[in-house]
């Protein structure tokens, strides 16, 4: 609910999503078989009517993690960072610090990154120059 207020999302839209997101219940159904149900805890719906919204209120503010110079493409919730340099000690720089701000953003928020979906591409055909130090 933060980050509604922060974008001033209030009045009844945001009663309306705080009752959404409040007192949540689940069940498994497994053949003729109901679960007992559970409480859920933390998150939203998934594949609800207002599971995007509110996803892109929570994500809102991470563009202001990257360091100049960096760029990010998101799609659902997988996340391109990316840098164009000649020189690629430059955009490692620019891309370590990066990292390292969406961390404390991710801590901060109680978000986990999972390190195994990450990977590096170096998408040029030409040599980069690197730096000497």
């Amino acid at each position: 609910m933060l980050k509604c207020l922060q974008l001033d999302i209030t009045g009844n839209t945001a009663n309306f999503i705080h009752h959404f997101l409040q007192n949540r219940t689940f069940q498994v159904r497994w053949r003729n078989s109901l679960s007992s149900t559970k409480n859920v805890q933390k998150g939203i719906p998934q594949g609800s009517v207002l599971s995007l919204i509110l996803f892109v209120c929570y994500m809102s503010d991470l563009l202001e993690t990257l360091d100049e110079g960096v760029e990010c493409s998101i799609f659902a919730d997988d996340i391109f960072i990316f840098c164009s340099h000649n020189f690629l000690d430059y955009a490692i720089r620019k891309l370590q610090n990066t990292l390292v701000n969406i961390h404390k953003w991710c801590c901060y928020w109680k978000l986990i990154i999972s390190p195994e979906k990450g990977f590096i591409a170096e998408p040029s055909k030409r040599k980069l120059h690197v730096q000497p130090r």
